[in-house]
Parts: structure tokens; C-alpha cells; sequence
């Protein structure tokens, strides 16, 4: 038996634009993460408090 899946277009189209914004927010994320990684590697850990 094969099996068949069946969708509609619309939805598909919901579907790639909510998946597209939570790969934006990542990437965003990514690189604020990268910044404060850098930040910290280059020193910035140091001082009071740290």
C-alpha cells in the first residue's frame, strides 16, 4: 500500500513563512551570541565583579 500525504498549498506557504522567522530569530541569536563570545575572548571578562 502506498502512502500518500496531502496538503494544501496555502498552508504550506504558512508553514515556510513561520519556520523562515524562527531561522531568522536563530540567527540573530547566533550572532549576538558570537559578539559576546568574541567581547569576552578579547578581555572584556576582566574587571570588577568578574
Amino acid at each position: 500500500m502506498t502512502q500518500r500525504i496531502q496538503c494544501q498549498y496555502d498552508d504550506l506557504t504558512q508553514i515556510v513563512q513561520i519556520f523562515s522567522t524562527y531561522a531568522d530569530g536563530t540567527q540573530r541569536l547566533i550572532q549576538t551570541l558570537q559578539h559576546h563570545t568574541e567581547r569576552l575572548q578579547r578581555g572584556a571578562w576582566r574587571g570588577r565583579g568578574a
